[in-house]
């Protein structure tokens, strides 16, 4: 890249990564209007109007919108986390902890 000297494998990486320098993004939601600068990130978002989760947890056969999931999931809350360890960290919300001290 010219702008910032960041080095691509593939021309069509560099033609998308230039958008940010450029402000560009071609690729408009038809529901709500954000936009994107590449297609498949805009692929991505579109599942969150359709809630379509192609992607099956081999263990749970929970689907998620994106191949990386987030397989550590909070059991008080739901919410996933991609390393166990950020999973711990979350949990101290429910139970109080906090091993820092000021």
């Amino acid at each position: 890249c010219r702008q910032c000297g960041k080095c691509f494998t593939q021309r069509t990486q560099l033609v998308t990564h230039q958008r940010v320098h450029t402000g560009e993004w071609p690729y408009p939601c038809g529901d709500c209007g954000k936009r994107f600068g590449d297609k498949s990130r805009l692929t991505i978002h579109r599942r969150i109007h359709t809630s379509d989760r192609p992607f099956p947890c081999p263990t749970c056969s929970k689907g998620f919108r994106q191949k990386i999931a987030l397989p550590f999931s909070c059991s008080e809350c739901g919410k996933g986390f991609a390393q166990k360890a950020q999973l711990a960290v979350h949990h101290r919300i429910h139970t109080g902890e906090r091993p820092f001290s000021c």
